[in-house]
């Protein structure tokens, strides 16, 4: 994808590819209505997500957008892959720093 993707275009693909495929999301009993921009993704009071469905979030990211996230660590669960809308901002400041090369 594209590093000129605007917010709404990451947020469509964040709940589109990663989650509701990439996660198979209506398998786990869950609505695409369910997912709006404070969804939690890990834990209670949210998607319910563990911690092995937290690393095939990291590989979906990766995957559709084309990054590389190098510290795949409790911090980064609990700041920037939090809700969707973490995770939107999360993968727009990647793109953003990514060398225009890529």
């Amino acid at each position: 994808m594209p590093a000129e993707l605007t917010r709404e275009d990451i947020l469509s693909a964040v709940k589109t590819e990663v989650l509701w495929k990439g996660m198979q999301l209506e398998e786990l009993g869950f609505g695409f209505a369910d997912l709006n921009g404070g969804t939690r993704i890990l834990g209670e009071g949210g998607l319910g997500l563990d911690s092995v469905d937290s690393l095939e979030i990291v590989v979906q990211i990766q995957k559709v957008f084309r990054i590389k996230i190098k510290d795949v660590n409790r911090e980064l669960f609990e700041t920037d892959l939090r809700t969707i809308d973490t995770m939107v901002d999360f993968v727009k400041r990647s793109l953003d720093a990514r060398p225009s090369d890529e």
